[in-house]
């Protein structure tokens, strides 16, 4: 049982680096396994040497096209999301009247739609932005392959398995979500909270629909921000630049474009809370649930 539920763990950590898994049959590959964004993982390599089981391989028509790349061509792999926004937020693009969009065999690809699958885009300028914004010359998608999910029957609201689905190319919705209170009971916490290396003193964590919320003060001033509390527009400002609001889905940096991280701010006991993923996207600290603890690494160490 304690093996089953480490593979799990491991599956829906990969699940989450890629965004949503895949499941093999013979007649092809679809998605069929998401979760919701707003938990963060630490590098699969070093759970003990076990390795990723989502497969995503890059076909060789498009690494001879990133060899290919001269000054001023920029690509990147990643799933986007309904909006074209990638899944690490970092990159948001639309599709112009020469975007050219193919499958992994340089075919002209003739889906309804290529939201939520994982991407190969090829680009030249973007904005200066967050997230940066572009329009791509050309968008590969990909097909992807991975093992079955196995689910363990003992925990809450799961039995059996997730069974392959015998879809290729046609847009098909996943045939099976985690709910928040699977979110949960996969990924417990404890409480506490380790920035370099140390548990911090700070108000505990909790779950919120299946994100988990941090203190802002006790992590950010850790993390040497000053913070600043505006009790007449329930705001906070972090350093000179970042910018929240209590209740609004809207993290502003310096001049940028407001993000949306999908949670807003909360007031709890009298402390302000903010989604896992603000120290991701707005700080841009690799932060990651492990072992019931919520770890923050050196910024930067995401990339």
């Amino acid at each position: 049982m304690k093996n089953t539920k480490r593979l799990l763990a491991v599956m829906l950590a990969a699940v989450m680096v890629l965004g949503a898994a895949a499941v093999y049959a013979e007649d092809g590959f679809t998605d069929a396994v998401t979760l919701p964004i707003g938990i963060g993982i630490p590098n699969i390599e070093d759970l003990e040497g076990m390795m990723p089981t989502v497969d995503v391989v890059l076909p060789i028509i498009v690494q001879e096209e990133i060899a290919g790349l001269t000054d001023g061509g920029n690509w990147k792999i990643d799933r986007f999301d309904d909006t074209l926004l990638s899944y690490d937020g970092t990159l948001k693009i639309s599709i112009g009247e020469h975007t050219q969009i193919l499958t992994e065999e340089g075919d002209l690809f003739k889906g309804e739609t290529f939201a939520n699958r994982m991407l190969v885009v090829f680009y030249g300028v973007e904005t200066m932005s967050i997230p940066a914004q572009t329009t791509p010359w050309k968008v590969y998608v990909l097909y992807e392959k991975a093992v079955t999910l196995p689910i363990d029957a003992d925990a809450p609201g799961i039995s059996g398995i997730v069974p392959p689905i015998y879809e290729f190319e046609k847009p098909v919705p996943p045939i099976y979500h985690f709910t928040p209170e699977e979110i949960e009971a996969f990924f417990p916490i404890n409480g506490e909270i380790v920035i370099d290396g140390e548990i911090i003193e700070a108000p505990a964590p909790y779950y919120n629909n299946g994100v988990i919320m941090l203190p802002l003060r006790a992590v950010a001033e850790k993390l040497g921000f000053e913070v600043v509390w505006d009790n007449e527009t329930q705001g906070v400002r972090l350093g000179v630049a970042i910018n929240l609001w209590i209740g609004k889905d809207e993290y502003h940096i310096a001049r940028m474009a407001p993000l949306e991280l999908g949670t807003a701010p909360e007031l709890t006991d009298g402390f302000t809370y903010v989604p896992i993923n603000f120290f991701r996207s707005v700080a841009k600290y690799d932060v990651y649930v492990f072992e019931g603890q919520v770890v923050f690494g050196p910024a930067g160490d995401m990339e």
